[in-house]
C-alpha cells in the first residue's frame, strides 16, 4: 500500500468555504495522477482544536496543476459536511488525473490540515503550478431599471448589459457570472457568435446564434465553458431569469496564460 501526505492550510483567501460560495475556488487543491485503474483512499485531517465542518470534492482535472473552476461533474460529492477531525472517502479511479478540493463549511475558517492519499500502487501527487494557472479578466456590471431585461423569453432581453469577447487563438475558456449579495433572482449566461466586428451587440442576432447558454441557477453564480474559434467574436449576455430585477454582478473570464482573450463592454442605446 502506497501512502502520501501533503501539508496544507486554509488561511486568508484560501479559506474559501463550501462550493455554493463563489470563494470556494480559492481553497487549496491537490492533484493526483494514477496510471492504472485502482482504489484510492483520501483522508482530510484537520489540526484545529475546534473541529470545523469539513469535506472534500474530487473531480477529473481540466489540466494537471491548473486550478479547477467547476464541480459540475464531480466524481465525489459529500452528502454532508462533518464536524470531525478526519473525513475519509474511498473510490475506484480509472487511469487519469484528478483534483481534490478540501473545504470547510464556512468561509474564513482557518487551520492547518493534511491530505493523505493511500493507494494500491503509487500515484503522482502535485499542487497548483502558479506559472500555468489561469489568467483572469474581471468586469463589474449591474442590472438597472432600463437594463434589467430578463431571460430570452422576454422582448426586453436585448436591453441587458452586453460584452464583446474576442479570442485571437483557439482556446478553451470559462465564463463565470456572480450576482453580488443579496441574491435577488436566478442568473444565467447566453453566449452568441457575433457576425460583425462592429459593437452592435445583439442587433441582427437570433437564438440560432447562441453557442453556449447556462441553466438558471438557484445559487448566486453560474459558469459555462466556451471553446473559442481563432479570431472569432462573441457577445456575452448576463441576465436574471425574470425581467425588472435590479442588482450588481461580476463577470470573470478565465483563460490559460498563452491564450489571448479580451472582454469589453458593448454600449447599449
Amino acid at each position: 500500500m502506497a501512502r502520501q501526505e501533503i501539508d496544507l492550510e486554509w488561511k486568508g483567501l484560501s479559506a474559501g468555504g463550501r462550493p455554493n460560495l463563489s470563494s470556494w475556488r480559492n481553497n487549496p487543491q491537490v492533484f493526483f495522477t494514477t496510471h492504472i485503474c485502482q482504489k484510492v483512499k483520501v483522508t482530510l485531517y484537520q489540526e484545529a482544536r475546534f473541529h470545523f465542518a469539513i469535506a472534500f470534492f474530487i473531480t477529473e482535472a481540466f489540466q494537471r496543476a491548473v486550478r479547477q473552476l467547476t464541480l459540475q461533474d464531480a466524481l465525489i460529492k459529500p452528502s454532508s459536511f462533518e464536524e470531525v477531525q478526519q473525513y475519509q472517502q474511498e473510490f475506484e479511479f480509472p487511469s487519469g488525473t484528478y483534483v481534490i478540493i478540501p473545504c470547510t463549511w464556512d468561509q474564513n475558517e482557518e487551520c492547518k490540515f493534511k491530505i493523505i492519499i493511500e493507494s494500491e500502487e503509487p500515484v503522482e501527487v502535485e499542487g497548483i503550478d502558479e506559472q500555468k494557472n489561469w489568467k483572469v479578466v474581471i468586469l463589474e456590471g449591474c442590472w438597472q431599471e432600463k437594463t434589467a431585461g430578463g431571460c430570452v423569453n422576454f422582448p426586453t432581453f436585448v436591453k441587458n448589459p452586453q460584452y464583446l469577447l474576442f479570442s485571437s487563438t483557439a482556446a478553451k475558456i470559462y465564463i463565470l457570472l456572480v450576482q453580488k449579495p443579496p441574491k435577488k433572482s436566478e442568473v444565467g449566461l447566453y453566449i452568441f457568435e457575433t457576425r460583425s466586428r462592429d459593437l452592435n451587440g445583439l442587433v441582427g442576432l437570433t437564438r440560432k446564434d447562441v453557442v453556449v447558454k447556462t441553466e438558471f441557477e438557484s445559487k448566486n453564480e453560474t459558469i459555462c465553458e466556451l471553446q473559442t474559434v481563432k479570431d472569432k467574436m462573441y457577445t456575452v449576455v448576463p441576465c436574471c431569469y425574470d425581467h425588472g430585477i435590479e442588482g450588481e454582478f461580476q463577470i470573470y473570464v478565465f483563460c490559460l496564460p498563452n491564450d489571448d482573450v479580451k472582454l469589453g463592454v458593448i454600449p447599449i442605446n
